[in-house]
């Protein structure tokens, strides 16, 4: 592993940012996309396991409170710069990530993006660290450019190139739904990003065929899994789960399905209302093609949920 490698994967245990299933009992983590999962990760814990949900919360709660992008911008900016002034570890990380980006670019006259919200973990900072402006993007397609001292930057993006910093790069649906129509919106270009971590070659293979080069700090694949394994963080089974999952999902899922129902069940049964949402999508969609061969689990997953 390289060194930036190395830093974020421990970074993300330390902050217990990166979660697994450690057995069969456990039940599986839904994803946005409505898919099912092994392992989940919490990438705004790096600022810190302690402050990240009250600076997440902060920013929820500026997000709702101003009407101006400008406000909403500048307030999550200072609450992000605060708390990378306060940290050294979390410093230490984004100069790495900072120093792996800059050493990937050709010029030093880029903008550097992130979408809202926990993109700006470390959009934010990383700007400030290359002193390029910074462009905060919001999920309603506004944005905001803001010069490295935190004021605002009042200069047209026309012509510019951006690198939009993610926190992680799943299946890429926010970049194609929202990112890259916001930049392109601005007249600017973008032809690199860079990904705090990837959970797959999903998101980056489409992010590629959009004719983007994906730089990324740390990959979920089998060599980092076995790192986790031999630093003692994941147990044997969690590994083995995860290896299943990663050469094929639509297998991992019809193994859950058969052995484990009663992991998948509980995660029913005990969901909030944002995990039933997903719940709900993955039975809608079928994905997978499951709704002949799991019929039966397939209606004690929705009466699972009606029960709740």
């Amino acid at each position: 592993m390289s060194h930036v490698e190395e830093l974020v994967l421990r970074r993300l245990i330390a902050t217990q940012a990166i979660r697994v299933r450690q057995d069969a009992d456990a039940p599986p983590f839904w994803y946005t996309s409505g898919l099912p999962g092994p392992f989940y990760t919490a990438t705004q814990n790096l600022i810190g396991q302690a402050v990240a949900p009250q600076i997440l919360a902060q920013i929820t709660y500026s997000l709702a409170t101003f009407k101006q992008p400008e406000q909403q911008a500048a307030a999550a900016w200072s609450l992000i710069s605060k708390q990378w002034h306060a940290n050294p570890e979390y410093d230490e990380l984004i100069r790495a990530l900072a120093s792996f980006l800059r050493a990937q670019l050709a010029t030093d006259s880029v903008v550097i993006s992130g979408g809202e919200r926990r993109d700006w973990f470390f959009s934010i900072p990383i700007a400030q660290v290359l002193n390029v402006p910074h462009l905060a993007i919001f999920k309603s397609g506004a944005s905001t450019l803001t010069a490295p001292d935190g004021t605002l930057h009042h200069q047209s993006l026309g012509g510019r190139e951006v690198v939009h910093v993610a926190d992680i790069i799943n299946q890429g649906s926010s970049y194609l739904g929202m990112w890259l129509p916001a930049i392109s919106g601005q007249s600017a270009s973008i032809s690199t990003t860079l990904g705090v971590v990837a959970r797959s070659r999903v998101g980056i293979n489409a992010l590629e065929q959009q004719g983007l080069r994906v730089l990324t700090a740390l990959q979920f694949d089998m060599a980092c899994f076995e790192r986790v394994l031999k630093l003692g963080a994941i147990t044997e089974y969690a590994f083995k789960d995860i290896q299943r999952y990663l050469e094929n999902p639509a297998s991992w899922v019809r193994h859950l399905f058969t052995y484990e129902t009663g992991a998948l069940l509980t995660s029913a049964a005990n969901a909030d209302a944002r995990t039933r949402s997903r719940i709900q999508t993955f039975i809608s969609i079928d994905p997978y093609s499951l709704r002949e061969e799991f019929a039966p689990v397939l209606r004690q997953l929705s009466a699972a949920m009606r029960s709740f």
